[in-house]
């Protein structure tokens, strides 16, 4: 009888640890895609300035008002969906001066790896300041500015 009743038990904490799990997997995977919708909105707002700053594709930039409204709304999602670590680099990504290009980049650098973080990739491998020097036509330029 006390076999049974132990054997009951253990499959009854088994079953029960196994849902809990299945489920916090599934809210995890909802998050996650609510999480790429955010922080795919900033990637492609930095995406519209850096096309714009080719003059070879004579894009027209974004004016100032929509881009801060769009930057508005990630903040404002990215209250309720982003990571500890995402919300500080946005938080340092609000206050930045645009006299310090170095730091903006260092900034930008430090938020895309959190964002990727947040949703689970590894940055493992990608190298030191890796976001900042794939934008640059000359990587060697970060450590001009950085020099600075």
């Amino acid at each position: 009888m006390v076999v049974t009743v132990l054997t009951a038990s253990a499959g009854l904490i088994a079953t029960l640890y196994t849902n809990s799990r299945n489920r916090r997997r599934e809210i995890e995977a909802a998050f996650r895609e609510r999480k790429i919708l955010i922080y795919l909105e900033f990637l492609q707002a930095l995406e519209g300035i850096w096309i714009a700053s080719k003059d070879e594709l004579d894009v027209s930039p974004q004016s100032q008002k929509e881009l801060t409204l769009t930057l508005f709304k990630v903040r404002t999602k990215a209250v309720l969906w982003g990571s500890p670590g995402v919300l500080e680099a946005l938080s340092d990504f609000t206050k930045l001066d645009e006299a310090n290009p170095a730091k903006g980049m260092l900034v930008l650098e430090k938020l895309q790896t959190e964002m990727r973080k947040d949703l689970g990739l590894s940055n493992k491998g990608l190298g030191n300041n890796f976001f900042i020097k794939m934008m640059l036509s000359d990587p060697e330029e970060l450590d001009k500015l950085l020099s600075k």
